[in-house]
């Protein structure tokens, strides 16, 4: 076999549906790109001491998707029947426990790590993980340290021309992206919005860079130029009415147009100060080169220490999707709330009306930001966003140029079309993936074919996968019981 035409590809996470089914279309893709190349997929056998998909590394999880992983590839040799199959063991990796690696590589592969545990455990601090979690923390990274290794020495020995993985900021698959880099061989990464509806792709580039957000927001908007202003106007009138446009809806639980008494008779003018969750603004914020992530409480503590907390009403509303918070984490917004207006997670406020009511918006990382400016509000975002290569937002890197933009009323008005192009990327674009079949929220098929685990291994997942959800205060499974029973009963993924 000539190695200039092979491809690797690393099955990680095939447990996750859709990430097998996209996995194995990318796959296809690239086949069909160049016909006469052959596939190497790479399928773990419970080799890794924790991944994202099995922190604990429970073995009946370890062996269901080690089982599906086989199953997936064996549906993709009937259609491409050039591919070969290369089980990574315990052993495999073992042989890499002592073996030294650079401070510079590690902190990238650390990056992958911690940004898996901030996922599951909602947190921004390393340090406030539990003895257990600390564990599995090093679990993880020992893991990725071996894959690091491995694959160094498989890309080496067979001259890949690309190397597919899923998804890339997780602990398994920085690794990949790492050594990737290193040896000068392509990475292609894959993931889906919306629970699988619409994939994405990407060629050496992280999902999250700022590069890949600004080409491609820019190429959905061109493709969709002549419509784009009624692409717009329909994702805000889905945002409005609790649509799922991009990603799972979290203002279902708000009340429609309700503001507290407080907002609706305050004598000031308000503004609004629009968190995102911390976890995943500071370790995915960590590749965005040039640019500094800011602590959000420490911001919010500026602003309230400086004289606009004299002359407007500053409130602040936390994202949804804080509401799994780390304890630590919580406590300080529960102070800030000592000096101002705090609208927890749960706060049932309607985030439109309270920007309609607001003449300032601040925000840090959320789209909320881009929003905002769509409802014609001047915006002063505090840091970098995805969105930050387009001018839809008075952007600052610190509180203290915050304050000052509003005091000295230099803050603007900013473009509409900023907004425009960011909403047309965010319900437009996806890569086509011939292979891969859409069915319904939780149900995908890749050409055409269901790839599943029988009934008696999902049963005997269970434990672990509730203790695991117990362990990051996930309760859901018990509040939405018949929800995720029918999932489980289904062979589903199905999410609210």
């Amino acid at each position: 076999m000539d190695n200039s035409n092979l491809n690797a590809v690393f099955l990680n996470l095939a447990i996750q549906s859709p990430s097998l089914e996209l996995g194995l279309s990318v796959t296809d893709f690239i086949q069909n790109e160049s016909p006469k190349n052959h596939q190497n997929f790479y399928i773990c056998k419970g080799a890794l001491q924790s991944c994202s998909v099995n922190i604990t590394n429970s073995k009946s999880i370890c062996n269901s998707c080690y089982h599906k992983a086989l199953k997936g590839f064996d549906v993709y040799q009937k259609k491409n029947n050039n591919s070969k199959k290369i089980i990574i063991k315990k052993s495999d990796l073992k042989i890499y426990n002592n073996k030294e690696i650079s401070n510079k590589i590690e902190d990238k592969l650390l990056l992958g790590v911690n940004s898996t545990v901030a996922s599951q455990q909602r947190i921004d601090d390393m340090s406030l993980l539990d003895s257990n979690w600390k564990s599995y923390h090093s679990k993880l990274l020992l893991s990725s340290k071996q894959l690091y290794f491995y694959f160094k020495e498989e890309l080496r020995k067979f001259n890949y021309q690309n190397i597919i993985v899923f998804n890339g900021r997780l602990a398994c698959s920085r690794a990949i992206t790492t050594v990737a880099s290193e040896e000068d061989v392509n990475f292609v990464l894959y993931d889906a919005h919306i629970n699988g509806k619409r994939p994405i792709v990407s060629f050496n580039q992280m999902f999250h860079s700022l590069e890949f957000a600004h080409q491609n927001s820019l190429k959905s908007y061109l493709e969709n130029l002549d419509n784009s202003k009624e692409i717009a106007e329909n994702y805000m009138l889905s945002k409005l009415n609790r649509v799922v446009v991009n990603d799972k809806v979290y203002t279902n639980h708000q009340e429609k147009s309700f503001v507290p008494e407080y907002v609706e008779k305050s004598k000031l003018k308000i503004i609004s100060i629009f968190t995102s969750s911390d976890d995943e603004y500071k370790y995915i914020g960590a590749d965005w080169k040039n640019h500094v992530i800011i602590n959000q409480v420490d911001a919010i503590n500026e602003i309230i220490k400086s004289k606009l907390n004299e002359d407007f009403l500053i409130v602040v509303k936390m994202h949804p999707n804080q509401k799994h918070l780390h304890k630590s984490t919580l406590l300080n917004y529960q102070k800030i709330s000592d000096s101002i207006n705090v609208m927890f997670p749960e706060d049932k406020t309607d985030t439109y009306e309270l920007i309609r009511k607001s003449e300032y918006i601040i925000n840090f990382c959320s789209s909320i930001g881009a929003e905002a400016n769509y409802l014609r509000k001047k915006v002063v975002q505090i840091g970098p966003s995805l969105f930050c290569k387009l001018p839809a937002a008075n952007y600052v890197r610190t509180p203290q140029e915050a304050v000052e933009l509003i005091l000295n009323k230099k803050a603007k008005l900013m473009p509409i079309r900023a907004s425009i192009i960011w909403f047309v990327y965010l319900t437009k674009y996806e890569f086509k993936l011939p292979a891969y079949n859409y069915i319904k929220n939780g149900l995908v098929h890749f050409n055409n074919q269901k790839i599943s685990i029988p009934l008696i291994q999902r049963i005997k997942m269970l434990p672990p996968k509730i203790y695991s959800n117990v362990s990051k205060g996930n309760f859901d499974f018990l509040t939405n019981f018949f929800f995720y029973f029918r999932n489980f009963i289904k062979g589903e993924n199905k999410v609210k």
